[in-house]
């Protein structure tokens, strides 16, 4: 993954996820078959994985910013993950 970080802007960002695909990959983490899942919990689902995803890309622009990088790599997004997975738990 490389973003540049000169060219980065926050306001055109857009992230989607498929509802589909998130409805399916919740099913696989039900243990009851009739668990069912409503349309507007598949819209909160997916927006915590957007904001999830802002914030990642966020933390790993600062990061390669403090490394004097212009470019965030697959080590910035290391390096920012533990604290990011603890932060929304």
């Amino acid at each position: 993954m490389e973003i540049h970080l000169g060219e980065f802007d926050l306001s055109k960002v857009t992230t989607n996820f498929k509802t589909e695909a998130l409805r399916e990959i919740l099913k696989l983490h039900f243990t009851d078959s009739k668990t069912r899942i409503s349309d507007d919990m598949l819209q909160l689902v997916a927006e915590v994985i957007r904001t999830l995803t802002m914030e990642a890309v966020l933390r790993a622009g600062r990061q390669a910013t403090m490394e004097k990088q212009s470019q965030i790599q697959l080590e910035h997004v290391e390096k920012i993950l533990p604290q990011l997975m603890l932060d929304f738990i």
